[in-house]
């Protein structure tokens, strides 16, 4: 057994520190994964279901290594958990006195300079209000993490003239330079064990390496990636180029290089990317991406020895991470892949309502809300409704609307921190959401026990680089729909159903509102994919499997 393994063990360094830790042999079938990824420099792309504990299956064997490693996580707040909580409880279980660091985007970051030159500006009433908190703040914060002023929201109005970007930052010309938060934080990465980043930040460095203009984070020995199926829409979006139309107007040299770098794409026949444009109320973004980016990957991988952790509790398409692999462009590695330790055909019941029509029918979002009614009011209310579009979310909402007694959370409405709070606290409410609620979202417990998923995820048509990708392979000669459409959709569609099951002992039902998934050849692949469990057309089991769980409309 590797020390990793046998830290998560029985009676290991982990369960002396931590009483209520539960041994899992999936969590240290992973550890061992890892730690022999780490130390024979490998790439391990490594699957791990809800319930595994895959943090700590990776943390452990980081913090045992001794090398210098770089975990990159899809959100800011896994980042801030890692930093705050989970490396800490590791550092004393495992008695090893690593150096951690946090490192974040410059806009994350109190600015000294634009903070002074704020004071200068007029604003309106509750600006000034906000500008106030910040000011009383700054004056306490050691690290000048925006993070840590929880009475402010990210969204606040404030914090855009109080921190900087590339573009507006001074450089050695500022008076604050020596005090710079982010100079202080990037100091303190280089100088660490551990370093905890976030994917954005991670790509925007591999970009600016690709094109030689520097480098921001320390040389490390491994990176881990968790929540590692972002990695392939992120890695588009910073191996691309983009650039608006006011620069592209003004006279500098910076605006000079855009033109004729864009004038270079326009006219080149190179397939390699799509060429698009986006335009908003008062201006537009011209953007290039590439259809792939395997290709750059693979040269950070293969550029230096060191090992490289791919994770995620939803990698695998019917059993396999070779879609995963392909688009990252791995051609060698490990593959793990650990099924969630619940036990889905108990804890969860499926249910596709009779009598649904297609979703492309006009009329599909009306009967959806018609279907889905008896199974909120047999939950208690206590449901999440996942959309793939605001148009349908709209549609269902004012349906659903006069007839739900139960309280309704509506994504937009606040800030989605405070609607998961919401609904957390209310116990039977009723949560209307898209995409941003499909991933990323943990209630544990009786307050969610219905997820209603309302078509399968597929990726819009409309999207410039999705059309020109698949346009791509079909020239190859490949199908784009079961080659690369399905994957997507199902990996998706894995995300969402994992917002229901988050422990032992929760129990719940998942509606699915596609009727492709049993009418259609690759509704099986979707369902091979999921966790094994009954999927029912009978409204009646539903409302049997609610009385058994203890639930009363």
């Amino acid at each position: 057994m590797s020390r990793a393994a046998e830290a998560l063990g029985p009676g290991g360094a982990v369960s002396q520190v931590l009483p209520h830790f539960h041994p899992r042999s999936a969590q240290q079938a992973m550890a061992e994964a890892v730690e022999d990824a780490i130390a024979d420099s490998k790439v391990l792309v490594c699957e791990a279901g809800t319930g595994t504990g895959k943090t700590f299956a990776y943390l452990v064997p980081a913090v045992l290594s001794g090398k210098r490693i770089l975990i990159s996580t899809g959100t800011k707040h896994l980042q801030d958990q890692l930093y705050q909580r989970d490396l800490p409880t590791l550092r004393k279980a495992l008695g090893r006195p690593v150096r951690v660091a946090l490192l974040k985007g410059r806009a994350n970051y109190l600015c000294w300079h634009r903070l002074g030159a704020s004071a200068e500006r007029r604003l309106d009433r509750r600006a000034m209000g906000e500008r106030l908190v910040v000011h009383q703040w700054a004056g306490q914060t050691q690290v000048g993490d925006i993070a840590e002023l929880s009475r402010l929201p990210e969204s606040a109005a404030v914090w855009p003239s109080v921190t900087s970007t590339a573009d507006n930052c001074l450089g050695t010309q500022c008076h604050y330079y020596d005090d710079c938060f982010v100079l202080k934080a990037r100091r303190r990465a280089l100088e660490a064990d551990v370093v905890v980043v976030n994917h954005h930040l991670l790509f925007a460095d591999l970009a600016l390496r690709e094109g030689g203009f520097g480098e921001l984070l320390p040389s490390v020995d491994a990176v881990v990636l968790d929540e590692a199926h972002q990695v392939p829409a992120i890695a588009t979006q910073f191996f691309g180029e983009s650039v608006s139309g006011p620069t592209l107007a003004s006279g500098a040299e910076r605006s000079r290089a855009a033109r004729a770098k864009l004038r270079g794409r326009w006219h080149s026949d190179d397939d390699e990317g799509v060429l698009w444009l986006e335009t908003h109320r008062r201006s537009v973004t011209w953007h290039w991406s590439p259809l792939e980016i395997g290709p750059q990957l693979k040269a950070h991988l293969q550029s230096e020895a060191r090992a490289w952790i791919f994770t995620s509790a939803t990698l695998s398409v019917a059993g396999t991470c070779a879609h995963f692999a392909e688009r990252a462009g791995l051609p060698h590695y490990d593959e793990l892949c650990l099924p969630s330790p619940f036990d889905f055909e108990t804890q969860c019941l499926g249910y596709l309502p009779k009598q649904l029509p297609e979703p492309r029918a006009a009329d599909f979002h009306e009967r959806l809300a018609e279907a889905v009614l008896p199974v909120i009011n047999a939950a208690g209310g206590r449901t999440f409704l996942l959309f793939t579009s605001y148009r349908g979310m709209a549609a269902c909402l004012e349906r659903l609307r006069s007839v739900l007694d139960y309280p309704l959370l509506v994504q937009g409405d606040m800030p989605r921190a405070e609607l998961l709070n919401q609904f957390r606290r209310l116990g039977n409410a009723v949560l209307f959401g898209t995409s941003s609620f499909w991933q990323g979202v943990d209630v544990q417990g009786e307050a969610l026990s219905c997820v209603i998923i309302d078509k399968l995820p597929f990726e819009p048509p409309g999207d410039p680089v999705l059309a020109a990708r698949m346009e791509k392979m079909r020239r190859e000669g490949q199908d784009p729909f079961s080659g690369h459409q399905v994957p997507q959709a199902v990996i998706a569609l894995k995300q969402g159903i994992g917002r229901l099951i988050r422990g032992e002992s929760d129990r719940g039902v998942l509606v699915f509102g596609d009727i492709r998934l049993l009418e259609r050849p690759y509704g099986a692949v979707f369902i091979d994919s999921m966790p094994s469990m009954e999927i029912t057309r009978r409204l009646a089991d539903v409302e049997a499997f609610f009385l058994q769980a203890g639930v009363s409309a």
